[in-house]
């Protein structure tokens, strides 16, 4: 039998149950990924690799995603201010220790790939199943993934200690956008209560 690779198992010490309901697909809060992970990155171990869940397994529980994502978002941004604000980090070679234990413990190309496949088809489902016709505009589509998908890295994934702190404003910025949005309220016009709503 095949042993489970690092990046797909609970490691010795980690709460199991925290590990496997995130492998399911279910919801872990990001505060509690993100200590899991901060402890594997120290330790020299990968990150855990989350595969994407099929969109129709998940299509019934898509408002309580939302509802999830509010705390997530609020926890980036508190993390990301606390690297802005890290006088260790004021120093190139602390940056530069963040980010070489940041890219050890990341997923390999391979599971990069596999990982994309799985947002893209999550996505596409998605967006046919909320009433975007795919076979409309591609150019529309890229632009409203644009829009909604600002760059944080011109150096695609690669993150050094040049332009770390430069990501963290860039990916607070989007958290930012995320939080400050608001339903559509008071409509008057022709299509006042007509919105599509969870």
């Amino acid at each position: 039998k095949d042993e489970i690779p690092d990046f797909a198992r609970p490691l010795l010490g980690e709460d199991a149950a925290i590990v496997e309901r995130a492998l399911d697909g279910k919801w872990v809060p990001a505060k509690e990924l993100e200590t899991l992970n901060d402890k594997r990155m120290k330790n020299g171990q990968p990150f855990l690799v989350i595969p994407y869940k099929e969109y129709l397994e998940e299509k019934e529980h898509l408002s309580v995603m939302r509802k999830q994502a509010k705390a997530d978002f609020l926890y980036l941004r508190h993390l990301m201010y606390s690297y802005l604000n890290d006088e260790d980090l004021e120093s190139e070679d602390k940056r530069q220790e963040l980010v070489d234990q940041v890219s050890a413990s990341r997923p390999s190309q391979e599971q990069k790939e596999e990982l994309a496949k799985g947002l893209g088809k999550w996505f596409a489902d998605y967006v046919m199943d909320n009433g975007y016709w795919i076979d409309d505009s591609p150019i529309v589509f890229k632009q409203m993934i644009m829009q909604a998908f600002p760059p944080i890295n011109r150096e695609g994934d690669n993150l050094t200690a040049d332009n770390l702190e430069q990501v963290a404003v860039n990916y607070t910025r989007v958290l930012n956008k995320y939080l400050d949005e608001h339903d559509v309220e008071g409509a008057t016009k022709a299509f006042a209560g007509r919105f599509v709503v969870d």
